[in-house]
């Protein structure tokens, strides 16, 4: 790619880009309701899914 003439950004300069198009987002609002729980290999939960609210 750095050879390109593509023009090379960080993640950073792509956020604020996408932002300065689109403005930021909302934050999602979410139920309680659990649709998915994340384990680690030895059966210890490490994280959990929430269902978003319409």
């Amino acid at each position: 790619m750095k050879g390109s003439s593509l023009p090379i950004k960080t993640i950073h300069e792509l956020k604020a880009e996408a932002e300065k198009i689109y403005g930021k987002p909302q934050k999602a609002r979410l139920t309680d309701e659990v649709i998915a729980v994340i384990k680690w290999v030895d059966g210890t939960v490490i994280d959990s899914v929430f269902r978003v609210d319409k």
